[in-house]
């Protein structure tokens, strides 16, 4: 429910007074919403009827409020449909109800479209453009209160409710952003005002009519990417398409790593192909690199873009457009030398590189024998079938040996014997 402060028909009418806008014929309280109260408001002037919401800020003070309310009165004026708020004879748009912060606003016709179709997400980027190009010269200033800096400060708070896998994806993603943010790719990507919470239910449809976008309260200034990412990973209109998966789904297939190495090895400009056997193959090209630094014990280096032919091919990679495709084969380039000559410092060169996408960094060995998911055999179990193969060996029971080896090859289990024993990996 949004209301949380009743609003009296008195006290509707104070605020159209002041606002000059005639005579209040109705008040009703929205139930939509989780942080304001919000009423729809009637009002009739001059033989003309008006519609109208009424907000009243329960958390957001009087000083947070006129970036979010200027930006909504700036974009307006430009042509983009949002709510106008409604200015006093000063000037202001912002007032005060029931003691309370307070804006009036026109009501935007339309609905929310629950399952959005490819027209609605096309009207929808269309949209964000000329929102972002509108805004480009509103001189407010407000950071993105839900940017880098925010995810740093909550994600502690938020890891001893997570699983084990979650946790790690949460981690590594969080250390990810934070050498992203500081690189000068993203640096140059353009920025200005944005809506920053552009979730389905705060843009309004008339068929495949895009009629409007409300619920600037969360407006900041980050890059334009950020609104495009929101619109992406609203969870529910992915559902709804039928084309996107959650990431706890996908991590029922494969391990958090092996998901992030998948994306990396595609350019972020283009569509990734997503399907489990590209997850496989992925998973396999991942499984390449661990196998090279399992051999060699990695030297440690200090990263120095201009130390060898691999780093400065590596951060020209970096540098041209974020261009990760030609950064991963730099890396094996780098799992073939290690390959072919043993060397330690390579392997260390392969190690730190990978790091700065976030890959790499697990032990070798307990990566080439993680699972992809829950559903896998566990340690103790492929242990337990190594020791009994060995003794069916020992007991020249050949065949039972081979089948036991063959029965773990169809479980994604391949054993790899030397003199020093048998160990194993997962493919």
């Amino acid at each position: 429910m949004a209301v949380f402060t009743e609003v009296s028909p008195a006290d509707a009418q104070g605020l159209l007074d002041t606002l000059q806008l005639g005579e209040l014929v109705a008040l009703k309280g929205i139930q939509g919403g989780i942080e304001n109260t919000n009423y729809f408001v009637t009002s009739q002037r001059d033989g003309a009827t008006q519609e109208w919401v009424l907000t009243l800020f329960e958390r957001l003070s009087h000083e947070q409020l006129p970036f979010y309310l200027g930006l909504m009165h700036h974009l307006a004026q430009h042509g983009v449909s949002v709510p106008d708020p409604m200015a006093d004879a000063q000037g202001q748009y912002l007032h005060t109800v029931c003691g309370k912060p307070a804006a009036l606003v026109n009501k935007l016709s339309g609905t929310s479209q629950l399952q959005p179709q490819s027209a609605h997400c096309a009207a929808m980027g269309e949209m964000l453009a000329r929102m972002h190009l509108a805004a480009r010269d509103y001189p407010g200033e407000q950071a993105n209160l839900r940017a880098l800096s925010w995810w740093q400060a909550v994600v502690p708070d938020i890891l001893p409710h997570l699983d084990a896998a979650q946790a790690e994806l949460l981690q590594a993603e969080l250390a990810f952003q934070t050498h992203l943010h500081a690189s000068s790719t993203y640096v140059a990507l353009p920025r200005g005002p944005v809506h920053a919470d552009v979730f389905r239910d705060n843009v309004m449809f008339e068929g495949e009519t895009l009629t409007g976008v409300f619920d600037f309260y969360f407006a900041g200034v980050d890059t334009w990417l950020f609104d495009l990412c929101v619109c992406i990973n609203d969870e529910k209109m992915s559902k709804s398409l039928g084309n996107f998966f959650t990431i706890r789904d996908v991590l029922q297939t494969v391990d958090a790593e092996t998901l992030r190495f998948f994306i990396v090895r595609a350019h972020y400009r283009s569509a990734l192909n997503y399907g489990v056997e590209h997850l496989k193959d992925a998973r396999t090209g991942l499984r390449r690199l661990y196998t090279a630094l399992s051999q060699v014990a990695p030297e440690p280096v200090v990263l120095d873009w201009q130390a060898n032919a691999h780093a400065q091919a590596f951060a020209r990679a970096m540098n041209e457009d974020f261009g990760t495709p030609a950064a991963v084969a730099v890396l094996f380039e780098l799992a073939a030398e290690v390959n072919r000559s043993g060397s330690a410092q390579a392997a260390g060169w392969l190690r730190a590189l990978g790091g700065v996408l976030g890959l790499l960094q697990d032990d070798p060995q307990a990566y080439l024998q993680r699972g992809a998911s829950d559903q896998a055999l566990s340690a103790e179990h492929i242990q337990a079938q190594i020791a009994e193969r060995a003794a069916a060996k020992q007991a020249k029971d050949y065949a039972r040996a081979d089948a036991i080896r063959h029965a773990l090859a169809e479980q994604g289990v391949t054993l790899k014997d030397s003199p020093q024993g048998t160990t194993w990996e997962r493919l």
